[in-house]
């Protein structure tokens, strides 16, 4: 395979165009500064020159459809990474274009709480206010004003209302997250997915001195000693390798997602002994530089994810759910209200939010959300996520085929966060409980098999599951402290000129699904680079 240098230099390059690649490569670009995005995957959207349109609406793909957020493997095959520890996007916008598209403006204590100094929310309120503007989120789904298919929403908030809940916006007050719920926040503009391949992405491709190549997979780093030169990457349709080059000055920029930048790292010899070891004696046949010049940093030593836990109650009063081919197969009506950015397809597909926090014997405060809809008649499913507070890591590493995967799983493995998981648990049951409550408990587990009349708090964490909202893989902070990869300008300890932006470089979880969290950040980042 002979690699060939590419003629063009340029300012930065950023690799990966997901949720950070592409927030941090525009305002890089606005600057002034050239700017290369390479994206491994293809396009995305029906605007970005993808022709998989669907059968019922040739303007668009699965991928623009809220009402396809849930059944992207039903209508045809999501472009997911084939190298992964686990899902993930590789695709224009990574893991915004198949994700379901809850969009949780992260809230002060998200920062406060762990982030280094530079980064609390204090440091990181320009930033947020940036991305809300042009990123905002809604809570109301179809443009016409009206929620469609919400039963679901009604029985749950009057269950919740009568246990003393409160009804907020989780868009306008992100600050409130005990005992509260919500409409479903959504990253969701015209009756379409949105997120920074439409919000962002426009505005780079105006610009002369940005460029976006698809199809280009970065393979390492190409580095001499602390500095950083360019990057090798492959072309997934040729085959054909190429290397880019930074101009003097210039800074590479790893946004590949908390699972394949850790991969770009080790393979540019820098993170553990052990790791760079497997990839000099595996068969990707990567060029390391000299072991005299490896980085010993603790790439992938952490990895922590916000746990789900499923949960089934069937419902007191009749409560009619759609099914599946209404959204796959839609029918006239809904294709029409699609064309008016309206009706079932222009909403994704949960039905209401919720927040709150258990306070363990140890003194943690660990957050839970949960994430609720009708999916079958009578049938109230609810996600259960253990988030911000959770104290559980796993970790991560690559295989002598240069796959990355998880040598230690993330959920569930310490006392706390067996004791929040419980007692939420315990509380939520209680609820259901009592004389006049609307919903009895059904099942729990994905594949339902706790069940039961006298089920326990204990009996429904069983079967903790991702909810691949991965992050730290090559985390933020001071030089020396444990898992700590990047300084607080975002670079990598040990070079001159190579930096993280996405959620591998986070510190903490935050307390909603991550994306929001990972565009503010890349905002923040790419104003330090700068």
């Amino acid at each position: 395979n002979t690699t060939v240098l590419n003629a063009t230099t340029y300012d930065y390059i950023v690799a990966g165009a997901g949720a950070a690649g592409i927030v941090a490569a525009q305002r890089l670009a606005e600057s002034g500064a050239s700017v290369l995005l390479l994206e491994r995957g293809g396009s995305s959207f029906a605007s970005t020159g993808n022709t998989d349109t669907l059968k019922w609406n040739s303007s668009v793909t699965m991928y623009d459809v809220p009402g396809l957020s849930y059944y992207q493997s039903e209508v045809g095959t999501p472009a997911m990474c084939p190298d992964t520890a686990d899902r993930a996007g590789c695709l224009l916008g990574g893991g915004s274009v198949v994700n379901a598209m809850k969009f949780v403006p992260p809230r002060e204590r998200d920062f406060d709480d762990k982030w280094p100094a530079g980064w609390k929310w204090n440091d990181v309120a320009d930033a947020a206010a940036r991305l809300h503007e042009r990123n905002p989120g809604q809570t109301y789904g179809s443009e016409d004003g009206v929620r469609y298919n919400d039963e679901a929403f009604d029985v749950l908030s009057k269950f919740l209302s009568g246990e003393g809940w409160t009804e907020t916006d989780v868009i306008e007050k992100p600050n409130e997250k005990v005992d509260v719920f919500s409409h479903p926040p959504w990253c969701l503009a015209n009756g379409l997915r949105s997120g920074p391949v439409r919000t962002y992405l426009p505005l780079a491709e105006a610009l002369p001195n940005f460029t976006l190549e698809l199809n280009k997979m970065v393979i390492r780093a190409v580095r001499n000693g602390s500095h950083i030169s360019g990057v090798e990457t492959i072309c997934a349709t040729t085959g054909k390798r190429v290397i880019y080059n930074v101009k003097r000055g210039g800074k590479v920029i790893l946004a590949s997602g908390t699972m394949s930048t850790p991969r770009i790292l080790f393979n540019s010899g820098i993170g553990p002994r052990e790791q760079l070891d497997t990839v000099a004696s595996g068969n990707t046949s990567v060029i390391l530089p000299p072991q005299s010049d490896w980085i010993n940093l603790p790439v992938g030593v952490q990895i922590k994810d916000h746990t789900i836990l499923t949960v089934k109650f069937k419902t007191k009063e009749s409560m009619p759910a759609l099914a599946t081919t209404q959204f796959t197969s839609p029918n006239q009506t809904s294709v029409d209200l699609f064309a008016k950015e309206s009706g079932i397809l222009a909403q994704s597909l949960q039905r209401l939010s919720f927040w709150t926090a258990v306070n363990t014997t140890d003194g943690h405060q660990v957050f839970v959300q949960g994430t609720c809809n009708g999916p079958a008649n009578n049938t109230i499913q609810m996600k259960i996520y253990l988030t911000h507070g959770l104290t559980s890591m796993g970790s991560l590493g690559i295989t002598a085929d240069g796959k990355t995967e998880l040598t230690s799983k993330p959920w569930l493995r310490t006392a706390t966060d067996i004791e929040a998981a419980t007692k939420f648990m315990d509380r939520l049951l209680k609820m259901t409980r009592r004389p006049n409550s609307t919903l009895s408990f059904l099942s729990a587990g994905v594949n339902n098999i706790t069940t039961g009349a006298n089920v326990t708090g204990a009996d429904l964490i069983k079967e903790p599951a991702t909810a691949l909202h991965y992050i730290g893989t090559a985390k933020m902070g001071l030089k020396g402290e444990e898992g700590v990869v990047v300084d607080t300008d975002t670079k990598v300890y040990g070079t001159d000129n190579l930096f993280v932006v996405d959620a591998s470089m986070h510190p903490d979880l935050p307390t909603g699904n991550t994306q929001a969290m990972v565009m503010l950040v890349a905002e923040q980042a790419a104003a330090k680079i700068l």
